[in-house]
């Protein structure tokens, strides 16, 4: 898919390339598309990424205030990330139209932006954590294609986050030694590929671990590679 291949290229963007978040209302047209993180147990948003011109929602602590309302949130917390929801869904799957627009939780945060209508495409989080990609409708509900659609989306979704987020993290040097070391090599293997001393590959390697918060090179490629952290 041109949106995916010309998104790996795209330097814009903290958590995903800001062309893909844009380029989704293209294929699922909405008012906006927002990358969210969420911590359910300090009740703060961890970090947003959103396409021009999204709607300005209401004040934080009302979404706070009325979250446990709202069962999509339940939804995506299935499991405390250990088995993280998968299927795309709706508001109106978990709450008919009718009383979503009479809660709290719309009136105090969602209208402010206009938004009726919400489609969640759950990611990888690690537990206590959400994180996911939504579109945002005031028209009409979204499809079965709309939906279908981004089920196809959401791994790539998922892997354009861990590469933004390798990339963000880890200098390019460090990112090719834990892909050589995830390939099985060893320092010597590692420093030979890559045609640096082995003092540097034990460097960089170090500045990996203290990056990715890890003391061995199992748990350095298996963040590398893509857990839910």
């Amino acid at each position: 898919m041109t949106l995916l291949r010309d998104s790996a290229h795209d330097p814009c963007g903290d958590y995903l390339p800001q062309c893909l978040l844009e380029g989704l209302l293209e294929l699922v047209p909405g008012m906006g598309v927002e990358f969210s993180e969420l911590d359910r147990g300090s009740r703060r948003s961890l970090s947003s990424q959103v396409t021009k011109g999204y709607g300005d929602l209401g004040d934080e602590d009302a979404f706070w205030a009325t979250y446990d309302d709202l069962l999509p949130c339940h939804y995506l917390n299935r499991a405390d990330g250990s088995t993280p929801a998968d299927d795309v869904v709706t508001v109106s799957d978990f709450i008919p139209d009718r009383v979503f627009f009479r809660s709290r939780l719309y009136l105090d945060y969602f209208a402010s932006a206009g938004e009726k209508y919400i489609l969640y495409v759950p990611l990888p989080h690690p537990p206590g954590q959400t994180r996911s990609v939504s579109i945002a409708r005031n028209d009409v509900d979204f499809s079965q294609r709309d939906r279908d659609l981004m089920a196809l989306l959401q791994p790539h979704l998922a892997a354009a986050y861990r590469e933004r987020r390798r990339s963000r993290i880890l200098t390019a040097a460090q990112r090719r030694i834990l892909e050589c070391i995830a390939q099985g090599f060893s320092t010597d293997e590692t420093a030979a590929t890559l045609v640096v001393s082995k003092a540097t590959v034990r460097k960089h390697l170090e500045n990996a671990f203290e990056r990715l918060g890890v003391s061995s090179r199992s748990a350095a490629v298996a963040a590398y590679l893509g857990d839910t952290s």
